[in-house]
């Protein structure tokens, strides 16, 4: 190719030449023989780049000033799941178990005492005794959920949420025999159904999918603990969740 231009260049007459010479721009012959114009132009070039890239640092930081106001005008409301199907013992006693539950109604208070937000699948929900320490010992309802995604926190595949107390009205014999063989209490004392007094309640079924808004004690990390009985799991498709996953970005 450059042999090609340099042809070129060898049959061009000295008329042609010329004519070549005076189509080029006198600004740009006056400024490749002067370095200090080429050396201006480029620092202004500079300033203008770093001026626009200014404006848009400032643009982005005022979008997420703007967005955390929105979300900060939001409250969480007090719907809860309620998918749980109950069918209560004739004979049952209901016993409620005292609880200091703090309820989160600005979504920003909630995600700061979580130290885990998940979506996962409810896969199974048991009872077991757990030790309390000090010969205490109490019955907890577990719940097993399958983790699809991570909000906040650790991921872990499957995760175990307890809460203290049983469930009325949901396999209240197996709570009963669980009770019994920890000697907590005489079989023929009867059935007798501990659930912690919270009203409303998170009423989550098997087989769904809800946020989970937890609590991971460092000191028993086999479990999460819930952020209070109404408000640990989510609809995923309620202005709650919504609200929830925003603060968590």
């Amino acid at each position: 190719m450059e042999q090609g231009m340099k042809q070129d260049t060898e049959h061009l007459t000295k008329k042609e030449m010329e004519q070549f010479l005076d189509e080029i721009d006198d600004r740009y012959i006056e400024e490749a023989g002067n370095p200090e114009k080429i050396f201006l132009r480029r620092t202004q070039i500079i300033r203008i780049a770093a001026a626009a890239a200014a404006v848009l640092i400032v643009a982005v930081l005022a979008t997420g000033v703007i967005r955390k106001q929105i979300l900060r005008n939001r409250k969480l409301d007090s719907t809860y799941p309620n998918d749980l199907p109950l069918s209560y013992s004739e004979n049952a006693r209901y016993m409620p178990m005292n609880g200091d539950w703090q309820g989160y109604p600005e979504p920003e208070d909630l995600v700061n005492a979580c130290s885990d937000i998940y979506l996962g699948k409810l896969t199974d929900i048991s009872y077991e005794v757990l030790d309390e320490g000090n010969d205490k010992r109490i019955l907890y309802t577990i719940y097993t959920v399958s983790v699809e995604k991570q909000y906040k926190g650790e991921k872990q595949d499957i995760c175990r949420i307890r809460l203290y107390g049983g469930i009325p009205g949901y396999k209240e014999d197996e709570q009963y025999e669980k009770m019994v063989e920890a000697g907590l209490i005489e079989r023929d004392s009867g059935m007798m159904i501990y659930y912690p007094c919270s009203n409303p309640r998170c009423n989550i079924a098997v087989g769904n999918t809800y946020l989970f808004c937890v609590k991971r004690h460092s000191g028993n990390p086999t479990f999460d603990g819930v952020i209070n009985p109404y408000q640990f799991a989510h609809d995923p498709d309620s202005a709650n969740a919504g609200s929830i996953i925003e603060w968590c970005k």
